[in-house]
Parts: structure tokens; C-alpha cells; sequence
């Protein structure tokens, strides 16, 4: 799992990634003429809005996430890095 996708809080960016992951979002962004660059503006956009989500390290919402990872057994966890 990628760490923008730990902070549930962050409905937005969330929301958003579950969007362009889509195989039907995946399928008009090759298509479309504008698609790249329409996708990219709203990453852009998102930037700017979820901020507050950016400037600190989620600690509650990483426990959590290690919390049930450690409920369905596994051992060890690696955190990779957030950009602050």
C-alpha cells in the first residue's frame, strides 16, 4: 500500500485515486485528447486543497493501518515516507 492511501481522512485525494484507478477512468484518459493533462490539473488542484492532510505525519491513521495489518497476522511492517 502506498502512504497516501493510509490518512482516511483525506476523503478528497482518496476519493480521487479510487477515480483515475478505474478501469473506465484508465480507458477515456488514453482516449481522450485532453485526458492526461485534465487529470493532471486536478492532482494539481488537490494539492492545494488537502494541505491540512500534508502537514503532519497521520500517527493515529498509521496505527491503525499497522493495527489491523498485525490483526490479520502479519509480522512486520515497512512505512515508507511522507512528503511534508
Amino acid at each position: 500500500m502506498h502512504s497516501d492511501q493510509i490518512n482516511r481522512q483525506d476523503r478528497l485525494h482518496l476519493g480521487f485515486r479510487k477515480l483515475l484507478k478505474s478501469s473506465i477512468a484508465k480507458f477515456l484518459m488514453r482516449k481522450l485528447p485532453f485526458g492526461p493533462s485534465f487529470a493532471e490539473s486536478i492532482k494539481q488542484h488537490l494539492k492545494l486543497t488537502n494541505s491540512k492532510f500534508q502537514l503532519k505525519l497521520p500517527l493515529d491513521e498509521i496505527k491503525v493501518f499497522a493495527d489491523s495489518k498485525f490483526a490479520e497476522g502479519v509480522e512486520t511492517i515497512f512505512m515508507g515516507h511522507f512528503h511534508q
